[in-house]
């Protein structure tokens, strides 16, 4: 029901947003939305909520849109007006990705997590890494060795940056850094419960990192993390629990949404 009154309201909405209305009225509007949106902010938004903040949002956003298509452009000049032109391009691309991303949130498909059988397949975590910052892997790896999964599971850590070429290479800084790579990610997996595997050269880039980690493993499935995509608990739950309840599944593609996990299923 809530899904088809957000077409009416959504024209509605549309439509007082691009009605004339003097200053001192246009700044008590302004400011009494970002109340609204602050004050809807931190409740669950879910249902009528979740449209109301996504409407309230939407108008506040179309209201500067049509101001600043009517009222802002103009011509000064060749080289002024191609600049202006480019400002407002890059704005009209934000406030695109703005209503795609509201389309997608008004109604988000949730899934009860797949597969309640036993037993459980061994899963193989790896995670490729190159120069990223050592916080950065740090945060992923011990969120990835947290997770909460019934099957045995086992974190790999696959670090490109510190290759037997690099350590040894000819480039006293870059062999330096790379050593000192090579022993502070070692360290960091030894305390979390980690693998660390490392190989003798950079070659195929990321996917040579893979297959070549793929050779010193034997999950019966593997997840690959980008070293900056930091999972939730249930991440490694959720995902194999497809693969339990569906034995043609071959691959598995994840979007995580904000509660949930919406998985992409492959045959």
């Amino acid at each position: 029901m809530l899904k088809w009154l957000l077409w009416p309201t959504g024209g509605l909405f549309l439509y007082l947003s691009q009605l004339a209305v003097d200053l001192e009225l246009q700044e008590l509007l302004a400011v009494g939305l970002i109340a609204w949106l602050l004050l809807l902010r931190p409740l669950p938004r879910q249902g009528w909520l979740r449209l109301l903040f996504l409407l309230l949002a939407a108008f506040l956003v179309s209201r500067y849109l049509f101001w600043r298509t009517f009222n802002t452009l103009g011509y000064d000049g060749p080289a002024s007006f191609v600049a202006s032109l480019a400002l407002y391009g890059a704005e009209l691309y934000g406030i695109l990705m703005f209503g795609l991303s509201n389309f997608v949130s008004a109604a988000p498909i949730r899934r009860d997590p797949a597969g309640t059988e036993s037993p459980w397949p061994s899963v193989d975590v790896l995670i490729p890494t190159y120069e990223e910052p050592f916080e950065v892997v740090k945060a992923t790896l011990v969120a990835a060795t947290s997770m909460d999964y019934p099957g045995d599971f086992r974190v790999y850590l696959l670090d490109d940056g510190a290759t037997w070429k690099r350590r040894h290479a000819n480039d006293p800084e870059t062999a330096h850094q790379a050593r000192q790579r090579h022993r502070q990610l070692r360290n960091l997996c030894t305390a979390v419960g980690a693998s660390y595997l490392t190989r003798y050269d950079n070659r195929h880039a990321k996917a040579g990192n893979l297959n070549a980690a793929l050779l010193k493993t034997d999950g019966d499935l593997v997840a690959v993390l980008d070293c900056d995509h930091i999972p939730t608990v249930d991440f490694l739950r959720s995902a194999t629990g497809w693969f339990v309840a569906n034995p043609r599944l071959f691959l598995l593609q994840t979007t995580l949404l904000p509660t949930s996990l919406a998985p992409v299923v492959r045959y």
